[in-house]
């Protein structure tokens, strides 16, 4: 799909992909080669387009995923997801669910499609920083809202990896709701332990294992574990639909910018809903 892709040009939005496609320019050879049969925005010169082609197959070629991160419209990253197969990741992280500025990071899960890694506050929760060093493209649920900016703001860390957001990514293509509910149209299934546990059953799993319950933290990981396992499934759907809507131009829904912080307002309606959960 990436070799298909024009919206890292400089010069080519939506519009002008769509009329490349429908032109019967679908390649990045295709387009070198002059096929674009008058689709070509007039702003885009021949010089500057193979120029920026060469760069777009020098970093595939060479793994850069920084490149496209940078050039590429972030709701359009999922586009990169089967080009870089051994470098992608799936991750999720649980809180400790308190007011900001207080709240922290308890355990980060990542699923890199061999192994979980637990990374967990007060045991191995740094060794996040050096793990997280090995992949291009990091997969979340909402994690353009939550978990990057927490991992952001708490550890410090840059992040400038593709990122694939699948809650906005499967909405596009009609799949809406929360994880919980989304597992279960797709029938995604979880263990006995963790079915029926949620974000702020997280929280107290935490609270318990600070007051001394050794069987708590097992209990928290294996629920980490779940929401990061359905991440790979989700990924795979979501690449799937989002391709076929694309390459067919079907018209998906615009996707609005998300927050480039994660402020005190939105922590506390996540927090919130998290609560009406709750039993």
């Amino acid at each position: 799909m990436l070799e298909c892709t024009f919206r890292h040009l400089s010069g080519i939005g939506p519009r002008a992909e769509a009329k490349l496609w429908a032109a019967g320019c679908r390649s990045w050879d295709a387009l070198e080669e002059g096929q674009a049969n008058g689709a070509l925005p007039k702003k885009v010169t021949a010089r500057r387009l193979r120029e920026e082609l060469d760069q777009s197959r020098q970093a595939l070629a060479q793994g850069v995923h920084q490149y496209f991160a940078e050039r590429l419209p972030e709701a359009e990253h999922w586009r990169c997801l089967p080009h870089f197969p051994d470098t992608v990741c799936y991750l999720d992280i649980e809180t400790t669910g308190g007011r900001p500025p207080d709240d922290r990071i308890t355990v980060i899960g990542l699923h890199d499609h061999e192994r979980y890694l637990p990374f967990v506050q007060g045991d191995n929760l740094e060794a996040f920083r050096d793990a997280i060093t090995h992949y291009s493209v990091v997969v979340t649920f909402s994690g353009g809202n939550f978990d990057l900016p927490m991992i952001r703001r708490e550890m410090g860390i840059a992040l400038d990896h593709l990122h694939i957001d699948l809650c906005p990514a499967l909405r596009r293509v009609g799949v809406g709701g929360g994880l919980k509910k989304i597992e279960q149209a797709f029938g995604l299934e979880r263990s006995p332990e963790t079915q029926g546990l949620t974000g702020w059953d997280a929280v107290k799993l935490w609270r318990r294992h600070i007051n001394g319950d050794r069987k708590a933290l097992r209990l928290l990981i294996e629920y980490n574990r779940h929401d990061v396992l359905s991440l790979l499934e989700l990924g795979r759907i979501a690449y799937q639909r989002l391709r076929e809507a694309t390459l067919e131009n079907q018209e998906l829904p615009v996707v609005k910018p998300r927050r480039k912080r994660w402020d005190e307002t939105s922590q506390l309606a996540y927090q919130l809903r998290e609560r009406r959960k709750r039993p």
